[in-house]
């Protein structure tokens, strides 16, 4: 009984050393799971590198341009002695044009600069007739008074007259002294009388009524005085007619207009009324005619 299990044993220990020298491998216990094949992970290819544009630069915008610097004026030589204007006359276009007429005539005449003159006086005048103050032996002139300018020019310590109408053409006087009738009130040498205001006013709005194509600022007031008018045609007497002799308070007013004159007269608390031919001498002019009209 002995042997038989000896025998039995080595049988046992033969099979063992046969499966270790066939398998070689772990041996597998029943019911245990064998080893989990694990599917190999996807490989994932990196996704191609896309370089994102690059902004493309926008010009810069030019750096704006200084404007070139004007140039400079040269100061205007200082003539010596009295300025062009005497400050107690008002500085207008019209006789602004009349000093620098009578300056160009003078240096042509004589040669010099415009540093020589000098300008002793300049005023807007009231000639009275149409002689502009400085008559020629021989000659007619029309008995009318006639608005326009006086300039006295000094060259070396002689004086030079020269006078001319309202456009400013300016003529040397060589005959005597020029006699102004008198100087322009309201517009021209003083102040416009405060009770002539509307007058004025209405005045100019009825010119340009007339004139279509005029402004305000187109219209110089020549004269604005209060006058006394020998009767009741205040100063414009129409042929014909009959009119009260009597005196009657009133005005009368001048304007000029694109080298035209144009005469208003009233009686007091009366709108103005143009007057094509001025008649008569009214007290307020000191026995002198109005301005001829130059009206078409």
């Amino acid at each position: 009984m002995r042997g038989y299990h000896l025998k039995y044993l080595a049988i046992i220990a033969a099979l063992a050393l046969a499966v270790a020298g066939c398998g070689g491998g772990e041996a597998v216990r029943p019911g245990a799971a064998g080893p989990t094949a694990t599917a190999p992970a996807p490989t994932v290819q990196p996704a191609p590198s896309v370089s994102a544009p690059r902004p493309t630069a926008l010009p810069s915008p030019a750096p704006p341009t200084a404007p070139a610097p004007r140039p400079t004026a040269s100061p205007i030589a200082t003539r010596p002695g009295p300025s062009a204007v005497p400050s107690s006359v008002p500085q207008d276009p019209g006789l602004a044009k009349a000093v620098a007429n009578a300056e160009a005539d003078l240096m042509r005449r004589l040669g010099v600069t415009i540093q020589s003159i000098q300008v002793v006086q300049a005023q807007p005048v009231e000639w009275p007739d149409s002689s502009l103050g400085c008559p020629q032996p021989g000659q007619m002139y029309s008995q009318v008074v006639t608005p326009g300018y006086k300039v006295i020019l000094s060259v070396g310590g002689k004086q030079y007259t020269y006078t001319g109408d309202g456009s400013g053409m300016m003529k040397l006087c060589e005959t005597g002294t020029p006699q102004a009738a008198s100087a322009p009130s309201g517009g021209g040498g003083g102040a416009l009388p405060t009770s002539l205001t509307a007058q004025v006013a209405a005045a100019k709005a009825d010119l340009m009524n007339r004139v279509t194509t005029l402004k305000d600022t187109d219209i110089k007031l020549t004269v604005a005085e209060e006058v006394t008018w020998n009767d009741g045609s205040l100063g414009c007497a129409q042929p014909g007619m009959m009119y009260t002799m009597a005196l009657v308070p009133g005005y009368r007013i001048v304007l000029e207009a694109n080298g035209q004159v144009y005469n208003y007269h009233g009686g007091k608390g009366q709108p103005p009324r143009l007057c094509a031919q001025p008649t008569g001498k009214p007290r307020g002019l000191s026995g002198t005619t109005t301005p001829g009209d130059q009206t078409q």
